[in-house]
C-alpha cells in the first residue's frame, strides 16, 4: 500500500527533472574600463550565480609572463577585477564547478583605456552542453524511463496471483 504513493511521488519528481536541468545556462556580461573589469553572472532562469569562480587570463601563445587571477561572484552574481595593465587579449571564464562554463574574450589596448567613455562592454551566453550532448542526454533519459517502466511492470506481473 505504501509503495504506490511513493512510486507516484518518485515518478513525478522524475518528470520534473528536465525542467530543473534547463535552467543551467550561464549568462556573463560586463564592462572593461580604465580602472576595473566588472560584470555579473546569471543562470538562464535569471537567478544570480552566487559564489562561482571567475578567472581572467592573458591569452599569450608564448606563455611567457602570463597573467592570471581569480575571484568569486558575490550574493548578487557580481564580480570585479582591477583592469590588467598589460596590453593584450584576455579570456574571462566563469565556472560553477558543475560543468557549466561561459567564456568571454576582452582586449586591453595600448594606450590603456582612459575613462568611462572608452569602456568596452561584453556579453556571453552559454549553455551547459552542446547540441550532440543534449541529444545523448535525451536518449539516456528515455532509456532510463523505459528501464524503470519495464522493471515496474515485471515486478507487478510477478506479484499477481497466477503470474
Amino acid at each position: 500500500m505504501f509503495l504506490r504513493p511513493l512510486s507516484a511521488l518518485l515518478f513525478s519528481l522524475l518528470l520534473a527533472a528536465p525542467q530543473v536541468a534547463s535552467a543551467h545556462g550561464l549568462q556573463l556580461s560586463g564592462i572593461v574600463n580604465a580602472s576595473a573589469v566588472t560584470g555579473s553572472v546569471f543562470f538562464a532562469d535569471g537567478s544570480p550565480a552566487v559564489a562561482i569562480s571567475v578567472e581572467i587570463t592573458l591569452v599569450d601563445p608564448s606563455n611567457l609572463n602570463s597573467f592570471r587571477t581569480k575571484t568569486l561572484t558575490d550574493s548578487d552574481g557580481r564580480f570585479a577585477f582591477p583592469t590588467p595593465r598589460r596590453e593584450g587579449n584576455y579570456q574571462l571564464t566563469v565556472d560553477d564547478g558543475l560543468g557549466h562554463r561561459s567564456t568571454a574574450y576582452i582586449e586591453v589596448p595600448t594606450p590603456p583605456l582612459e575613462g568611462t567613455a572608452d569602456a568596452v562592454h561584453f556579453t556571453e551566453h552559454s549553455h551547459a552542453h552542446g547540441q550532440w550532448q543534449k541529444w545523448l542526454s535525451g536518449l539516456g533519459y528515455l532509456f532510463g524511463i523505459f528501464g524503470a517502466a519495464s522493471w515496474w511492470l515485471a515486478r507487478r506481473q510477478r506479484h499477481r496471483p497466477g503470474g
